[in-house]
């Protein structure tokens, strides 16, 4: 028997038409167990029956996770410029610049150069006038300090905790990629290193404090709240954990953790996204689930098993607070939408290609979703009625 009929057999096997399927499973008994892709069928077999049972799927390799953990598209929230064109929506994309977009006209208003890939984006305000200037974007160890005004960035924050240049003392393979950004009253910014977290004043351009997030592996996402006497900040990580702790400032001008918790269960696999609101936190993780979470007593109160088929890539919070939903996207390029206890509240939108990040419009009145995905393409999306 030829090596082309025995591959042959195999892509019949392998393929999701049924018919294709019965004809090869006929010609696999023309094999014989001492045949070289008896092995790459039986795998083949042992696949197909893994998924069929419903369980979670497991990390990826080494390989694909080198290639898919950096996603093609990141969004920062939007902002109101001192302009009438209205909304500047801010997206950033691993072709190493970010940009902004003039919603009321649909064009570019803004684009600057990362000199990297971008994994995670922060917007805030400049001042205290309003004028959403400011942009942060994490490429690789750096974290670019941008105002809108230029297309330059004005400073560079390292994950080594310096500002400015390149330490050359590490140089920057010395650096540790910087994971995921979160902005703080517009002035206080959080950055995740591998398992650390770091406090920058963004007044003062320097590092005010550093500590451990307490889990094993990459901090991958952050969400920020209003704790008793401080910040309440919430990672999920690549050991499927979600965490929180309070960043509580000291009499001397520091900052120190404190309280901090663990919410169990885990997750099967990495968290991928959270959105916090109020006293309760939602995760959405690699393993097709979405968890609602309980601060106040630090429990899971509901949990959605295959919430998509795939990967969850993004999760957020949208509607005044008495229609208030849950919004998720995933590798399934679908987008749906849940009531607040995560149940049901919508079919499903059909995107066009599978969605990496996703953020509601700061005005959530509005009921508006912004999507980014592998086409490189930001949609806007309105919530017309749910049940």
């Amino acid at each position: 028997m030829t090596h082309f009929s025995q591959l042959k057999r195999l892509k019949l096997i392998a393929s999701p038409q049924f018919t294709d399927k019965r004809v090869g499973y006929l010609a696999m008994l023309l094999l014989d167990e001492r045949q070289d892709v008896h092995l790459l069928i039986t795998n083949c077999l042992k696949k197909e029956a893994g998924a069929a049972s419903g369980t979670p799927p497991a990390s990826p390799g080494a390989t694909r996770r080198a290639r898919d953990d950096d996603v093609f598209l990141r969004l920062a929230g939007a902002g109101r410029q001192p302009r009438p064109q209205g909304v500047v929506k801010r997206a950033g994309a691993e072709d190493r610049t970010v940009r902004g977009w003039d919603l009321s006209l649909g064009t570019e208003a803004w684009r600057g150069w990362c000199g990297g890939a971008v994994s995670a984006l922060a917007a805030g305000e400049a001042d205290g006038r309003g004028e959403g200037r400011l942009l942060l974007a994490a490429a690789g160890g750096a974290v670019r300090f941008f105002d809108t005004r230029s297309r330059t960035p004005l400073t560079t924050l390292w994950s080594s905790g310096v500002s400015g240049p390149c330490p050359s003392s590490r140089g920057i393979a010395g650096e540790v990629a910087v994971t995921a950004l979160a902005l703080a009253h517009s002035h206080r910014l959080y950055t995740a290193a591998g398992d650390k977290l770091r406090l920058w004043d963004l007044r003062m351009l320097e590092s005010i404090c550093k500590v451990w997030s307490g889990h094993a592996a990459a901090v991958m996402c952050l969400a920020l709240g209003m704790g008793t006497n401080g910040d309440l900040v919430a990672t999920g990580s690549k050991d499927h954990y979600v965490r929180t702790l309070e960043m509580q400032p000291q009499d001397a001008g520091g900052w120190e953790a404190s309280n901090r918790r663990l919410l169990e269960p885990p997750h099967y696999d990495g968290v991928q996204a959270l959105a916090l609101c109020d006293d309760v936190l939602y995760s959405a993780s690699r393993d097709t689930s979405l968890k609602r979470w309980s601060l106040t007593d630090n429990s899971l109160t509901h949990s959605v098993m295959n919430a998509h088929k795939g990967w969850v890539t993004g999760v957020c919070v949208v509607g005044p607070e008495a229609e208030r939903v849950v919004a998720s996207c995933g590798r399934d390029a679908a987008l749906r939408l849940w009531s607040a206890s995560l149940r049901p509240a919508a079919p499903p939108a059909a995107l066009p290609d599978a969605a990496h990040a996703l953020r509601p419009h700061p005005r959530h009145a509005l009921r508006v979703l912004y999507t980014a995905g592998n086409d490189g393409r930001v949609r806007c999306w309105r919530i017309r009625q749910y049940r």
